[in-house]
């Protein structure tokens, strides 16, 4: 028995939804995943730095804001939280 072409179009057109759907579920949860991972690396990377205060007599403050931007930014990052710690 052949299927009705109608029926057809439905599951193929249900099943491109159920993707479609799932992945519009998905994007928040990559993009507040890759902003802890961000600042994480950021705080790892201020932790570096303050571990060798010692030697450079230099620390940055660890907070959620200097991790997360040096997270976002890098290495340009660290050197706005240097560049604003001596103006600021």
């Amino acid at each position: 028995m052949p299927i009705p072409w109608p029926v057809a179009f439905m599951f193929v057109l249900g099943i491109v939804l159920i993707a479609l759907i799932g992945r519009i579920l998905l994007i928040p949860g990559r993009l507040i995943w890759r902003i802890a991972a961000n600042g994480a690396a950021g705080a790892l990377l201020l932790l570096g730095i303050n571990l060798l205060s010692g030697f450079t007599g230099f620390s940055l403050p660890l907070n959620p804001f200097s991790a997360l931007t040096a997270g976002f930014l890098g290495i340009p990052g660290i050197l706005l939280l240097t560049a604003l710690m001596y103006l600021l």
